[in-house]
C-alpha cells in the first residue's frame, strides 16, 4: 500500500492544453477570447501534425496599442483596427520548443506563417544576453526576473519577452509587449521606416529589383543621416548592399567581412556593446524582411577606395624585354632539338 501511495504521488501531471494555459495567465485575456472557438486561429498557431512550437503572444496591453510598428502612413489607428489577420497569427509561432535560456543565447526562428510570394517561412529573430549565464542565474532565483530578450520582426518592429516559460502539451509559450510585423521586401520596409531618401536614391539609380532578390542584406540611413547632398551614385548605393547573404545580427558575430554588390569590402566588429560596418555603427538593427535582412547605420559608410593599376612607361619597357627574353629562350631550344 505504501508502494502504490509513491507510485501515485510519482505520476506526472498531464499536459494542459492551449487553452488551459492562456485560461490560468493574467497577461493574455484579450487575446484568449479572440482565439476562443476561432479553429483557424488556432491551427495557425498550432498546425495540425506539429507537436513542438513556441508561441510569442501579445499581452493585454500590446493588443490595446497594437496598431502596427510602421511609421505613417501605414499606422493604423485603433478606429481602423481588425482583428488579427490568420498570418499575423501565425507569425506568433515558431518551429521547436525554445525556453527563455535558449532564446538568451540568440536564436534564427522560423515562424509558422508562409510567405505567398515565396512559399518560405517568415523569419523571427531573438536577440538575448549572449551566452545564457545570466538567463540561468535569474531562473535559478525562481523567475522572480526574467532574462533582457528581444523579439524582431518585420517592418522595424522590437518587442521585449515579459514574461515565459509557460508549457503546455504542443510547446511552450511566451509574453511579448508588441505584436510583431509581418516582414516584407527590402524595398517595402526601407519605405515603412520613412527613409524616403536613400529609397529615392535606389529608385533613382533603379537598383529597387537588386535589393528585393532573395536573401540580400541591406544597409540603409534615416533621412537626417543620409541627406540630399549624400552621394547617389549607383557605386556608392551598391556598397550598402550585400547579395547572397542574410546578415542577421546573430550571424554578424560569426564574420570579419562582407562582399557588396560593388565587389568591395566591408570590415564587421563589435564593440562597446554596438556592431559597427567599417566605421558605420548600426543604430536599428535586425529589420526581417521576407528576402533578408536591412540595418539602419547612423553614419555614412566610407569604403575603402579601389586604386587601379596603371604600368608606367618603365613598366611597359620591362615588360617587353621580358617578352624578348622568352622568345629568344623557346627559339634557341627549338634550335638545339632540330640540331
Amino acid at each position: 500500500m505504501k508502494f502504490l501511495s509513491l507510485a501515485f504521488l510519482a505520476t506526472p501531471a498531464l499536459a494542459q492544453t492551449l487553452k488551459e494555459a492562456l485560461d490560468g495567465q493574467s497577461l493574455g485575456k484579450q487575446f484568449a477570447q479572440q482565439i476562443d472557438g476561432n479553429q483557424k486561429a488556432q491551427e495557425a498557431l498550432v498546425p495540425p501534425g506539429k507537436s513542438a512550437v513556441t508561441l510569442f503572444l501579445p499581452t493585454d496591453n500590446a493588443l490595446d496599442k497594437h496598431s502596427s510598428n510602421a511609421p505613417p502612413p501605414l499606422r493604423r489607428s485603433k478606429r481602423q483596427q481588425t482583428p488579427l489577420s490568420d498570418r499575423e497569427i501565425a507569425y506568433m509561432s515558431g518551429d521547436g520548443k525554445a525556453d527563455l535560456m535558449s532564446l538568451s543565447q540568440d536564436k534564427i526562428i522560423p515562424s509558422q506563417s508562409v510567405d505567398p510570394t515565396t512559399g518560405k517561412q517568415d523569419i523571427t529573430l531573438a536577440d538575448g544576453t549572449g551566452d545564457g549565464k545570466q538567463a540561468q542565474r535569474l531562473l535559478a532565483r525562481g523567475n522572480v526576473s526574467i532574462p533582457d530578450i528581444s523579439m524582431f520582426g518585420g517592418l522595424g518592429a522590437k518587442s521585449k519577452i515579459v514574461a515565459g516559460d509557460i508549457e503546455f502539451d504542443c510547446g511552450i509559450i511566451h509574453f511579448v509587449d508588441t505584436i510583431l510585423d509581418v516582414p516584407q521586401r527590402c524595398s517595402s520596409s526601407i519605405k515603412s521606416l520613412g527613409y524616403k531618401n536613400f529609397q529615392d536614391a535606389l529608385a533613382g539609380a533603379g537598383l529597387l529589383g537588386l535589393i528585393d532578390k532573395p536573401d540580400t542584406t541591406v544597409f540603409t540611413y534615416a533621412d537626417d543621416v543620409f541627406t540630399p547632398k549624400a552621394d547617389k551614385s549607383e557605386k556608392t548605393l551598391k556598397q550598402h548592399i550585400v547579395p547572397n547573404f542574410v546578415a542577421y545580427s546573430p550571424v554578424l558575430d560569426d564574420v570579419k567581412t562582407l562582399t557588396t554588390a560593388a565587389n568591395t569590402t566591408l570590415k564587421v566588429r563589435f564593440e562597446y556593446g554596438q556592431y559597427f560596418i567599417n566605421d558605420s555603427p548600426i543604430i536599428k538593427s535586425n529589420i526581417i524582411c521576407n528576402n533578408g535582412v536591412v540595418h539602419t547605420l547612423g553614419k555614412l559608410l566610407v569604403v575603402d577606395k579601389i586604386v587601379p593599376y596603371y604600368p608606367s612607361s618603365s613598366d611597359a619597357a620591362s615588360g617587353r624585354a621580358n617578352q624578348m627574353t622568352i622568345v629568344v629562350a623557346l627559339f634557341l631550344a627549338a634550335w638545339n632539338y632540330i640540331v
